[in-house]
C-alpha cells in the first residue's frame, strides 16, 4: 500500500502494473508476481484516506499481510535523513491518550525499528517537533491508521518508512528534492525481501 502514485512509481515499473494517473482513491489492482498474489493499493494521502483504504481491502480481499511504503519525516536526530527504517509501533499524535498499535518490524536489525506518529497534516514546525519526539522517532500521515485496522482485525502489518526530511521549519523543499530516491530505495527493498525469484 502507498499514499500516492509518485511513491508507488518504482514498485509499478518492477512489477509492470501500468494505470491512469486520474484513478480514483481508494484504487486497487490485483496481481501475481512469482506465483504470489498480491493486492498493489494506492490509498491517497492522509488519515482518513489509509484508514479507508485498509477497511476496504480487508473486506474485499482474504489478506495476510499489509505493507505499506512510505515516506517520512525524523524528529530523532539519531536518523538520518535518505535512508530507510521499519516501524515497531504506531501512534496517532492527535490521539490524549497516546496508544500504540504494533507493527512487525522486519528487513533491519534493531537499531532501524523506530516509533511512528502519524499526525494530521505534515510537520515542518521546530517547537512541534521537539513535543512529538518524546513520544516517537519519526512522522507520517497515514501509517497509525493502517496499523490501527490491520491490529483490530488480527491482521500483520509491515511499515517501511524512507526519511525525506528533518521536520523543521522550510524542508518542504527537501522533501520533494528527496522522494523519488527514497521511493526507488523502498521498492527495492520490497521487491527483494519479497519476490526474491523474480
Amino acid at each position: 500500500m502507498f499514499a500516492t502514485i509518485r511513491e508507488a512509481k518504482p514498485f509499478m515499473e518492477k512489477a509492470g502494473i501500468t494505470i491512469n494517473s486520474k484513478i480514483t482513491y481508494p484504487f486497487f489492482y490485483e496481481c501475481k508476481i512469482d506465483k504470489e498474489k498480491i493486492i498493489f493499493s494506492i490509498s491517497g494521502i492522509g488519515i482518513s484516506m489509509a484508514r479507508k483504504c485498509t477497511v476496504e481491502l480487508i473486506k474485499r480481499y482474504t489478506i495476510q499481510h499489509v505493507y505499506n511504503i512510505g515516506i517520512s519525516g525524523t524528529i530523532n536526530d539519531k536518523l538520518y535523513v535518505n535512508d530507510l527504517y521499519c516501524v515497531s509501533k504506531a501512534l496517532y499524535w492527535q490521539s490524549s491518550n497516546r496508544q500504540t498499535f504494533p507493527c512487525k518490524a522486519e528487513f533491519f536489525d534493531k537499531k532501524k525499528h523506530v516509533t511512528l506518529a502519524t499526525c494530521i497534516k505534515p510537520v515542518f514546525d521546530s517547537e512541534l517537533r521537539k513535543e512529538i519526539a518524546a513520544y516517537a522517532d519519526i512522522v507520517d500521515m497515514e501509517g497509525a491508521a493502517i496499523a490501527e485496522i490491520c491490529d483490530s482485525n488480527s491482521i500483520t502489518c509491515t511499515l517501511i518508512k524512507g526519511v525525506s526530511d528533518g521536520a523543521y521549519k522550510g524542508e518542504r523543499k527537501t522533501l520533494f528534492e528527496n522522494i523519488d530516491l527514497l521511493s526507488k530505495r523502498m521498492s527495492t527493498l520490497i521487491w527483494n525481501n519479497l519476490f526474491k525469484d523474480k
